[in-house]
């Protein structure tokens, strides 16, 4: 089992633990952190972003704010470290820390 995947195990069967191990992650990186099972995500922002590249950078839109997108992540580093995303974006990001945004799986593709 990969060390994302064990992460995910851990999550699940521990999400107290997750959301606190997020939390700490979020004041390292000086992020809000946010807690995607008590927000709402806008179905339209969501349908507005292509699914590949949620996947490839494990984010979910969160909010547009003019010419930013909040977007919620389980690694900020990853984002934060990329200039690649908000190029293919066209927005600049503001980037908050989520326990959930972890689950996000890519779905398996039928053969």
């Amino acid at each position: 089992m990969s060390t994302v995947d064990q992460t995910i195990v851990d999550a699940a069967s521990d999400p107290q633990s997750e959301r606190e191990r997020s939390r700490r992650m979020a004041e390292r990186y000086r992020c809000p952190f946010v807690d995607l099972f008590e927000q709402r995500i806008d179905p339209e922002l969501f349908r507005s972003i292509p699914a590949e590249l949620m996947f490839r950078f494990n984010f979910v839109p969160m909010e547009a704010q003019g010419n930013a997108l909040v977007i919620a992540v389980a690694e900020p580093s990853q984002v934060l470290l990329s200039d690649e995303l908000p190029l293919l974006l066209g927005k600049k990001l503001n980037v908050p820390n989520s326990p959930s945004a972890c689950s996000i799986k890519r779905p398996k593709h039928s053969p």
